[in-house]
């Protein structure tokens, strides 16, 4: 797969002749193919077999709402991504994709800026939820950066939390996190969180 700069679309097609214009989240399912979000409106599979991309789901249409750069998938091969639902505040949701491409929403709305998402092997989804930075101040409106947990019904949690800053304190952990993004479970079942300087592994509570 090639990165083009020139062009400003993905191309379907076989190994080759497939391109990806501005990829950003990527994420592997359980039955191994790839599901990559190239720029904030379009997901893309990639069979790991015969390396063929097609595009998933097109966000900003009548089914599927814009503005996901970030996901994740399940045991199920569900698919995870954070849309977009209002601006000034920007407020977004998580809708569920099946592998058929149909989409429920277990979270409607009430997240401020969800960036890495990973989940565990219960079908929890875990969010790094940070605000969007505005230019004239710090973090927009004083929302905290946290990390979300999100059951298979959509039940939501704060598993912590962080004001005042751009960093996130993770449990007991004395450091912090700054611009944290990307987030993964290792095979202990530990949740991997890093930023631009640092990765903590967090021990979570069963």
């Amino acid at each position: 797969l090639e990165n083009d700069s020139i062009q400003d679309a993905s191309v379907d097609g076989p190994l080759g002749t497939n391109r990806l214009s501005r990829p950003q989240g990527i994420a592997v399912a359980a039955d191994g193919r790839v599901y990559v979000s190239d720029g904030s409106d379009t997901i893309c599979r990639i069979d790991p077999v015969t390396g063929n991309l097609s595009t998933f789901v097109k966000l900003g249409t009548p089914s599927f709402t814009a503005f996901g750069d970030y996901h994740a998938t399940d045991l199920a091969d569900n698919v995870f991504v954070a849309v977009r639902t209002a601006s000034y505040p920007d407020e977004y949701a998580i809708q569920r994709i099946a592998p058929d491409g149909m989409a429920t929403t277990p979270v409607p709305g009430g997240l401020n800026g969800p960036r890495g998402m990973a989940t565990d092997r219960a079908g929890n989804l875990y969010v790094v939820d940070v605000p969007r930075e505005d230019s004239y101040t710090c973090l927009r409106c004083g929302f905290a950066t946290a990390m979300r947990k999100i059951t298979p019904p959509g039940v939501v949690s704060t598993v912590v939390s962080q004001k005042g800053g751009r960093g996130i304190a993770l449990g007991p952990f004395p450091a912090s996190l700054s611009a944290p993004t990307g987030v993964s479970f290792d095979g202990a079942g530990n949740l991997l969180v890093g930023s631009k300087h640092a990765v903590l592994k967090v021990q979570l509570e069963n």
